[in-house]
């Protein structure tokens, strides 16, 4: 029953939201059990994989985009499991197109500029990161693109 998942998806989300990663996992992976198919715990499931360093994140993530290639928070999940998974190179189309689709979500904007930097573009990276912490927006990964904009800032002055 569609309500019922709803549910039980809301329900793994306030648990992710509160650190109980495991029991985030469970819950979707019960939604997935009744409807294989279920595009968010898909999604979620590659985000919490990544998380606690599964090797499934890649396989959740690329079903998901599969399913939904035009979503831009399925992009962004693949691009960044991509990304963290060491190939930044592949991650990259898929985070611009989040990014494009998404009207500057900070999250999105954020694993775009690891993407670029890990991908050797660091002068790229840090004009979006500025672009980015110009802002003033909070948001959850917020004081990892602070560090890395004083890295990339520290290097580009070294380099200067």
């Amino acid at each position: 029953n569609i309500q019922q998942a709803r549910a039980h998806l809301a329900l793994a989300t306030a648990y992710a939201e509160l650190g109980n990663i495991d029991k985030a996992i469970v819950i979707n992976e019960e939604v997935l059990s009744t409807n294989p198919e279920a595009i968010a715990a898909l999604n979620n499931l590659a985000f919490l994989y990544l998380k606690t360093n599964d090797k499934r994140a890649h396989g959740y993530a690329e079903k998901a985009y599969r399913l939904a290639p035009n979503s831009y928070a399925i992009l962004d999940t693949y691009g960044w499991v991509l990304t963290e998974l060491g190939k930044p190179e592949a991650g990259l189309p898929f985070l611009r197109n989040a990014l494009a689709r998404s009207a500057n979500i900070p999250e999105i904007q954020y694993h775009y500029s690891v993407a670029l930097h890990r991908s050797g573009r660091s002068q790229a990276a840090l004009r979006e990161l500025k672009k980015l912490l110009a802002t003033g927006v909070g948001f959850s990964e917020r004081e990892a693109a602070q560090s890395l904009l004083q890295k990339l800032s520290t290097a580009s002055s070294a380099k200067g």
